[in-house]
């Protein structure tokens, strides 16, 4: 078997894993702290909450995770859970969205992480083991040296919800 070949099982297991651990559901609450509120200010979250309103998280299109990969950060605690699997999947297609959910998982050494526990925290046990499945994949399939020490970052961090 080659490698490509093994390549695409292990993608293929993991988008099964990210369909079996995130429900497909349409969010309820806020999306982002800013729904409603119109202006130059908001036009990132207003352009989200657009996107994003009234659907499930297999509805989102790819082209728009591929536009917005850095957006996440941006949604409500509870849409953060609902749609992060938009993103992990499509992570797994596109190298830039991958490392964008690498990336917001890396606290900077006397960051505080607050903001993103808060987040880790609404997912469940079997959420986070994929999220920590992806981390892995990421960091093993990269040729960038910096980037499987941002994974290894990362993992360590989100490894911490998975001990909870």
């Amino acid at each position: 078997m080659t490698q490509q070949n093994d390549d695409g099982q292990a993608t293929q297991r993991l988008r099964a894993d990210i369909r079996n651990a995130f429900p497909v559901v349409v969010h309820a609450g806020p999306i982002t702290p800013a729904d409603g509120k119109s202006g130059e200010d908001y036009d990132e979250t207003e352009l989200l909450y657009e996107a994003l309103h009234g659907k499930a998280w297999p509805e989102i299109p790819a082209r728009f995770v591929r536009a917005n990969s850095m957006a996440l950060v941006m949604l409500t605690e509870e849409a953060f859970g609902v749609y992060l699997p938009a993103w992990l999947n499509e992570g797994l297609t596109d190298q830039e969205v991958g490392e964008a959910v690498v990336y917001m998982f890396c606290n900077e050494p006397g960051e505080d992480p607050s903001y993103m526990d808060r987040r880790l925290q609404h997912l469940n046990h079997q959420q986070n083991e994929v999220l920590q499945a992806l981390l892995t994949h990421w960091g093993e399939t990269t040729s960038s040296q910096a980037l499987r020490e941002s994974v290894r970052r990362a993992s360590e961090y989100v490894e911490k919800f998975l001990e909870e």
